[in-house]
């Protein structure tokens, strides 16, 4: 418990840091030129954009909550007899002794 406070403090300081950043940037820019720049808050947003979509993109990441890869756990066990997937158009894919410590494409056909 105290590590995942500790994980959000951390958390919120970076992000507050990002922000004071670019806070500075836009106030020098409004000293030097005495007009408003939005163009380093369309960056920051872009850039914001381009990584959410490469985590989601590729699934292998703790913070892919969207991800396309499924990870399990065999307990004990050694191997797996059958897979069987059942997906939500009702459709039914099944591997027989799939391989352990392996990824297995399996996506909608």
């Amino acid at each position: 418990m105290l590590e995942l406070a500790v994980q959000q403090v951390v958390n919120g300081l970076l992000v507050g840091a990002i922000y004071a950043l670019m806070a500075l940037g836009l106030m020098v820019i409004l000293g030097i030129l005495r007009i408003i720049n939005m163009a380093q808050g369309e960056l920051y947003m872009l850039g914001g954009y381009f990584c959410y979509v490469a985590v989601v993109a590729t699934g292998d990441s703790f913070a892919a909550q969207l991800g396309p890869v499924v990870h399990f756990g065999l307990g004990t066990a050694s191997s797996v007899d059958k897979l069987e997937i059942r997906w939500p158009e009702g459709k039914v894919d099944t591997l027989a002794t799939p391989a352990v410590d392996r990824y297995h494409d399996v996506g909608t056909r």
